[in-house]
């Protein structure tokens, strides 16, 4: 490699690798001084009240809870690609999530 050629090589991994370097997420700057909405209570911001749920509230209207129970237990039923199978599923089955988009994060639990 003629050296004209490795200071171009060399040119184009700072040009592509430095950009991308600042793309890395520093964790320690995560502290914005921003008030969380479940903290909020009755304050504002952007004239919206704070809360996760109207009026300030951090806790579910008895009708969202209502609401989503009973789709929860009514209306979420595991599928099979052949309505025959569906007859086979044993009742007690459950449902589950698994996310496994961010394996490297912990739940802090």
């Amino acid at each position: 490699m003629k050296p004209a050629q490795s200071r171009q090589l060399v040119l184009l991994v700072l040009v592509v690798a430095l950009p991308a370097w600042r793309l890395i997420a520093d964790c320690s700057v995560t502290n914005l001084a921003l008030t969380p909405l479940s903290e909020m209570g009755f304050a504002t911001y952007s004239n919206s009240v704070g809360g996760l749920y109207p009026n300030g509230a951090n806790t579910r209207p008895p009708a969202h809870d209502a609401a989503g129970m009973r789709i929860a237990t009514n209306e979420i039923v595991p599928l099979f690609l052949h309505p025959a199978m569906d007859a086979l599923l044993d009742p007690t089955s459950r449902i589950v999530i698994d996310d496994d988009r961010f394996p490297g994060c912990t739940t802090g639990t």
